[in-house]
């Protein structure tokens, strides 16, 4: 494997003039790039934005990460506590500055061992270094310069929210099929119905509207749910008929929900219900160290779920899947046996 260096006499090898300019232009240009795909976000995909932050990932304050070689270039971008570009120019080096890192399939997993970027860095560009107009003569330019003109270059602030919100798309799409479609612009609404139930001053009151939200979330999270029925010596706050079959209790209390009420859920589940619907426990206010002590006492003939604000918070954020959440505290029961 031999190495390209400023030398070789060849009209696509960068000459160290041109390298200089590609590493002093580099900051200015992304954070152009930054720039750009934030008023692409903002004009185009705001609404999208507002319900899943989290596919959007430069619209955070990032750090800039820009690899140089002789063949290519990398960059990679993470969080950050402000905007910033670094530069590691490595132009000469024996692994990263040869003609088979161009065709190689794993050249990202080469360049992140070589220059050690971590796995908190994505990709968002690779380029072709001997591609670049080096090598039509003439006093060096800034390399930069035609790269955000619409059909000349490609303005990749725009190329990289199309693409984020491409695998937005993507993963939502997917989501459904598997039954893990949340829809995020409800949970946004139920996220500001919460905070105006933390003002409610009536417990009755709270706890009733509590039900209902949570009936919401619910169906935010494509579950099949039903408003519980009152019959004889039993109430149910809530039903849940798919992608799992549960009966919820919902409390929002001042005080930890204790041992009692856990086992007047299982008294529910063994009245006259199938084995496989689940008892669903929610309390806003949490669980004394008893309550999960009796929900695992039962846990060969029910399986009782303990759920406190911190879960219902998750699920209001789309962090999790209630389903995923329900099957990671079954696996946690499973795992004591």
């Amino acid at each position: 494997m031999t190495s390209l260096r400023f030398d070789d006499d060849k009209p696509w090898v960068p000459t160290r003039e041109w390298a200089i300019l590609w590493e002093e232009n580099a900051d200015e240009y992304w954070f152009q790039v930054l720039v750009d795909y934030r008023d692409r976000v903002n004009a185009y995909y705001a609404e999208q934005f507002r319900d899943d932050p989290s596919s959007f990932p430069l619209m955070r304050s990032t750090r800039i990460l820009v690899v140089f070689s002789l063949t290519r270039s990398w960059t990679f971008a993470m969080p950050a506590k402000i905007d910033e570009v670094l530069v590691d120019a490595r132009w000469e080096d024996e692994f990263l500055a040869n003609l088979e890192i161009l065709r190689a399939p794993n050249h990202e997993e080469t360049v992140r061992a070589v220059a050690s970027v971590g796995d908190a860095y994505r990709l968002i560009d690779d380029f072709d270094m001997t591609q670049g107009p080096h090598g039509l003569g003439g006093p060096p330019r800034n390399p930069y310069a035609d790269m955000r003109i619409p059909g000349i270059g490609a303005v990749a602030g725009w190329h990289l929210a199309d693409n984020d919100e491409s695998a937005r798309q993507f993963e939502d799409a997917f989501a459904e099929m598997a039954g893990r479609r949340i829809n995020r612009s409800s949970l946004r609404e139920l996220r500001a119905e919460l905070a105006r139930l933390d003002q409610v001053s009536s417990p009755q009151a709270r706890g009733i509207q509590f039900e209902v939200l949570v009936l919401h979330i619910l169906a935010a999270h494509g579950c099949a749910v039903e408003r519980g029925k009152h019959r004889p010596g039993e109430q149910v706050d809530v039903f849940v008929h798919r992608p799992f079959r549960a009966i919820l209790e919902c409390r929002w209390q001042q005080e930890p929900v204790g041992a009692p009420p856990v086992t007047l859920l299982i008294g529910k589940l063994t009245r006259d219900r199938p084995a496989l619907v689940a008892g669903i426990y929610i309390s806003m206010s949490g669980f004394t160290s008893e309550a999960p002590i009796e929900a695992e006492r039962h846990a060969r003939e029910r399986v009782v779920i303990l759920l406190d604000r911190r879960d219902v918070e998750r699920l209001l954020e789309g962090e999790v899947h209630v389903a995923d959440l329900v099957e990671e505290r079954v696996d946690a029961l499973v795992r004591r046996f």
